[in-house]
């Protein structure tokens, strides 16, 4: 018997997953040797990650688990602007 599929896994436990205290998102991705993990993202400035890793599961339905700081994403600016938008002086 083949397990499920990892989104399937990860939508069954996702609500699981996020109610762990500084777990910000959940999602998927691989490990070193190309394996699909399920990952709980948590704050970078998390101080406890033992305490976080002591309520998430090493595994789920097969796939392992991991805990990674959460990926922050900016829009992106033209070369020259500035953040608030303007033009930098050249």
């Amino acid at each position: 018997m083949s397990k499920a599929p990892a989104s399937e896994v990860l939508r069954r436990h996702e609500a699981r997953l996020r109610d762990v205290p500084e777990v910000r998102s959940v999602g998927l991705g691989e490990d070193g040797d190309g394996n699909e993990t399920i990952i709980a993202f948590v704050g970078r400035n998390l101080d406890d990650l033992d305490a976080v890793r002591a309520l998430v599961p090493t595994e789920l339905e097969g796939y392992p688990t991991e805990i990674r700081p959460e990926v922050v994403v900016y829009p992106g600016r033209a070369k020259g602007e500035q953040e608030d938008g303007n033009k930098t002086q050249a």
